[in-house]
């Protein structure tokens, strides 16, 4: 029998119009970090805020999810998956990487889906030609792309 962390990292997430869908549980933004914490299921390692945003990130380091609240409204305002690990932004990634699955509507990929096939369902390159991007109702969908053209994590945060 797997193991409940292995059983966690193999679960599909949802994006759409209506929220994050982890398990049986649809998060929407902003939210309060109690309902992420419990959502999630484990304390998170914290960050202290950063100096240039200000915020506070929260690490679901078995999980390779994260969170981002904003200091000034005490709500979470980002979610974001980790799929590769970023050697210059090493400090805000979680220490595992998610490796189950993500769904944007009907398409279903994952860290290994080629960056042509992820084109395929409709996001757009962001100005900074570093993200695609894809509105969900009053959510954005940020997918930001590596040196190499791997996904390094996707983030959901209202636009």
């Amino acid at each position: 029998m797997k193991s409940d962390l292995s059983l966690i990292k193999n679960f599909r997430i949802i994006f759409s119009n209506s929220g994050m869908k982890f398990k049986d549980n649809t998060i929407v933004l902003p939210t309060k970090t109690s309902n992420i914490i419990e959502i999630f299921g484990s304390q998170p390692r914290i960050l202290n805020a950063d100096k240039e945003t200000g915020n506070m990130f929260y690490f679901w380091d078995n999980l390779g999810i994260y969170a981002i609240k904003d200091v000034k409204s005490k709500t979470i305002v980002e979610i974001s998956i980790a799929m590769n690990k970023d050697e210059n932004q090493e400090e805000f990634y979680p220490f595992s990487m998610f490796n189950g699955n993500i769904q944007i509507e009907e398409f279903v990929f994952n860290g290994k889906t080629s960056l042509m096939k992820l084109e395929k369902t409709g996001m757009f390159i962001s100005e900074s030609i570093l993200f695609l991007e894809k509105k969900l109702g009053k959510y954005l969908l940020l997918v930001e792309i590596g040196d190499e053209d791997e996904f390094l994590n996707v983030g959901f945060i209202l636009s």
